[in-house]
């Protein structure tokens, strides 16, 4: 396997887990590289300059999913093996939802392209805090004994503490 099919696969491996990587390790990566780069020869650049260059992807996109206060965030849910119909789950509930909802009010929904299952809440809730979100839909789908397929999706949300009464 050579430099370059490496690389590849690394950042195909760092784009499939992006939402799982926290946006320290992105900050890390970036500068980490950049650091590294003023090191190195010539001929070892490439390898500080790849990490860089992932980390400042990986900044670039939470900062553009760290926008502001979203209502409610929309993940493909989980569906085994059929990674076509998460996107189609997905596809639909927002179509749902801008039939029903006002321009104003879809702004605060936002679509993430990552699978949330349901035993996946903990990440659920890491996306909750991660991307100023309200409610983060997840879920997954099962198929039926008649060839369809059913949605069981569930909320997950911030419980507010509850102050302390002495």
């Amino acid at each position: 396997m050579g430099a370059f099919e490496l690389l590849e696969r690394a950042a195909r491996t760092v784009w499939r887990f992006r939402f799982r990587i926290p946006p320290g390790i992105f900050w890390a990566a970036l500068l980490g590289g950049v650091i590294v780069a003023f090191f190195v020869s010539f001929s070892a650049l490439i390898w500080p300059l790849a990490i860089a260059a992932l980390g400042a992807v990986g900044v670039h996109h939470w900062r553009r999913h760290q926008r502001g206060p979203t209502l409610l965030l929309v993940p493909r849910v989980e569906a085994y093996g059929d990674e076509e119909r998460g996107r189609r789950v997905q596809d639909q509930v927002l179509n749902t939802l801008q039939r029903r909802l006002t321009t104003n009010e879809m702004r605060l929904v936002g679509q993430l392209a990552t699978v949330v299952g349901p035993n996946d809440t903990a990440f659920a809730h890491s996306l909750l805090k991660r991307c100023k979100a309200l409610f983060v839909l997840y879920g997954r789908t099962e198929s039926r004994a008649d060839g369809g397929w059913s949605v069981l999706a569930g909320i997950a949300q911030e419980v507010p503490e509850e102050e302390h009464v002495p």
